[in-house]
């Protein structure tokens, strides 16, 4: 716990006695997930450190954790829930800031709950903080560019195919002369959210 709350110290960087006292900051938590058991306090944590830090907090959900929760038995109030707070895409972000945060309110950083909303918080991160992104890689999430990039630069690196059709993918499993590991390419949550205790 000591580690989270360190490192949101850390994203936040900000003194308390360096803040213009007129100034507002705010920080986006990208689906804000917690684990299925009362012991979990990562978004709380979060949400508390921000709070003492005089920092808006402010979740919002990923249209990926969305797209992957219609398929765990989300009902439609639930969903109609989750996208009331659906985070903007990228071109979009500036003019959502403008009408979700209150006035001269600045974003110092955006954290993300979720695997599936990784790519949604580095899009945020990219155009609402460029001062502290770290550009946009996909290959950062997908196993496949991963190893496409290791190969670009010479170095070792998984050999793999790419098949949409289970024939293709019998077809290179039989030139292969090792083991092979078969992956669907699809991205899931690690976390199934919860409503926090709390209202934000």
């Amino acid at each position: 716990m000591r580690g989270i709350v360190a490192a949101l110290g850390r994203l936040l960087a900000l003194q308390p006695s360096a803040m213009p006292v007129s100034k507002r900051y705010a920080v986006i938590h990208v689906d804000p997930c917690v684990e299925a058991h009362d012991t979990d306090m990562r978004v709380q944590l979060t949400a508390d450190e921000c709070e003492a830090r005089g920092v808006l907090y402010v979740p919002v959900w990923s249209e990926s954790l969305l797209y992957s929760l219609r398929a765990s038995g989300t009902t439609d109030d639930e969903e109609a829930e989750y996208r009331a707070r659906l985070a903007p895409e990228a071109s979009e972000a500036a003019a959502w800031c403008e009408t979700a945060l209150p006035a001269g309110c600045e974003v110092i950083g955006v954290c993300c709950g979720s695997d599936a909303g990784l790519g949604c918080a580095e899009r945020l991160q990219h155009a609402l903080v460029p001062a502290r992104s770290n550009g946009l890689l996909n290959a950062r999430r997908d196993k496949f560019e991963q190893h496409e990039a290791l190969r670009a630069c010479g170095l070792d690196a998984a050999r793999q195919a790419v098949a949409s059709e289970w024939e293709v993918a019998v077809r290179v499993r039989a030139r292969a002369r090792a083991r092979v590991r078969v992956g669907i390419g699809a991205s899931s949550p690690t976390h199934a959210p919860r409503r926090r205790r709390r209202a934000s």
